[in-house]
């Protein structure tokens, strides 16, 4: 097998939480039915929580860069995730070991095969 093995990339995965100071929720829009008047309403609702996290203001990467260029003039935030973690765009994240704070996932960087960790590109909410 080329690259790193099984056991070497989920000890590598289990490790990186571990360096994961904050935690947060991920709430997800979703399309809800309205039986009575045939209509379909777009209801927020919590998607997953107590997900352990890293977040970082104005990260300084490649890939952020270019996404900056999307969303000028607004504080970005690079936000790390167990690689696991299922986390899409316009996702709210609501980072609760810092008094609430809530962000708008903007992007999430193309994973490897090799993930030890994924990472996404967030905005303040209310932020385009």
């Amino acid at each position: 097998m080329t690259g790193l093995e099984t056991e070497e990339l989920l000890l590598l995965r289990t490790e990186a939480e571990g360096w994961f100071p904050d935690v947060l929720n991920i709430s997800r829009v979703t399309t809800v039915d309205d039986p009575f008047s045939g209509s379909s309403d777009d209801v927020e609702t919590l998607w997953a929580s107590g997900i352990p996290c890293s977040i970082e203001s104005g990260a300084a990467l490649e890939q952020t860069a270019v996404i900056a260029g999307k969303v000028q003039g607004v504080q970005i935030f690079a936000v790390t995730v167990p690689t696991a973690t299922d986390i899409r765009v316009t996702d709210k994240l609501t980072i609760t070991s810092r008094n609430n704070k809530e962000l708008r996932v903007q992007a999430v960087m193309a994973p490897e095969s090799w993930e030890i960790e994924r990472r996404v590109i967030a905005t303040e909410l209310g932020e385009p």
